[in-house]
């Protein structure tokens, strides 16, 4: 069928994935994209804006022909983008010495695998991936068996509001893909993204010396640099620091008051709980 590989990768399929000067190549070892979704949030905009402005201060001096590539990217950010995720089995085939890791923020959960060669993004690890799987953000040159893979759904629709609903118009709501906001903490959950990579990645290929991880490479690369890109804001939202510092979400006003209400109704049915039943329980045992 159109858009689907083998479940086992066979000896002969493999994804390769270019950076867009060619000087470096990354082998994905399981060809099957584990998931394919459009994405709208600032952070995956605001990664190839940074791209295209690096590639326009140094990459155009070396090589004319990064022009056409700088307008396929600004094309692709007329429209959400298109991410893959593959399982985490990954092969530096050549240009290692160009590869060098970025964060948008100091705070940023992302790290990202840029090939400085040319300034492509190359792949992104984030903790929410459970070291299961890696996204390929565009920008580079993709290539894998049966391509091209219909997107499952598309996330973070609230940072198409605004600015970008008028420059490129109101997302579709009848074209087969379903529509995430992501308003609250829960989106995660319901939408299946987290089953999908807590539980139900499967892992074919067996590590080998010269078959890593991601998280391999980047502690191989050192500290990420800084892009030091701007605190994004969107009216009517708040960001909030999830438990156990794993990093920060945005979440509607609405969303948050829920929150809220929920919290305080935990803290006095617990309260309730310790300081109402549970002595009137140990009054009657002692009694009884």
């Amino acid at each position: 069928m159109p858009g689907t590989v083998t479940d086992i990768p066979g000896p002969k399929q493999k994804a390769t994935l270019q950076c867009s000067c060619g000087k470096c190549e990354i082998i994905l070892h399981n060809p099957k994209p584990v998931k394919c979704l459009e994405c709208c949030c600032i952070d995956c905009r605001v990664a190839l804006q940074w791209t295209i402005k690096k590639k326009t201060e140094y990459t155009l001096k070396k090589n004319d022909n990064e022009k056409h590539v700088i307008k396929n990217i600004e094309k692709m950010l007329t429209k959400p983008l298109k991410l893959h995720y593959f399982e985490n089995a990954i092969e530096i085939v050549k240009g290692k010495e160009h590869l060098t890791t970025w964060k948008l923020r100091m705070d940023s959960e992302s790290t990202r695998l840029v090939a400085e060669c040319c300034w492509t993004n190359m792949l992104v690890d984030h903790w929410f991936y459970f070291k299961e799987v890696v996204m390929v953000p565009g920008g580079g040159k993709l290539t894998f068996p049966n391509q091209p893979v219909p997107p499952e759904f598309r996330i973070q629709t609230k940072w198409w509001k605004g600015e970008m609903e008028e420059k490129h118009g109101k997302l579709l709501e009848n074209d087969g893909i379903k529509n995430y906001v992501c308003d609250d903490f829960f989106w995660a959950i319901y939408s299946g993204m987290a089953k999908h990579f807590m539980l139900d990645v499967k892992r074919t290929v067996r590590k080998t010396k010269d078959i890593v991880t991601l998280q391999n490479v980047i502690g191989s690369l050192g500290y990420a640099k800084i892009i030091n890109a701007p605190v994004p804001e969107l009216d009517g939202h708040i960001e909030m620091l999830l438990p156990f510092y794993l990093g920060k979400i945005t979440i509607g006003w609405k969303s948050f008051q829920r929150f809220l209400f929920l919290t305080f109704i935990f803290v006095v049915y617990v309260s309730y709980y310790y300081l109402v039943i549970e002595p009137r329980s140990r009054g009657g045992e002692r009694r009884g």
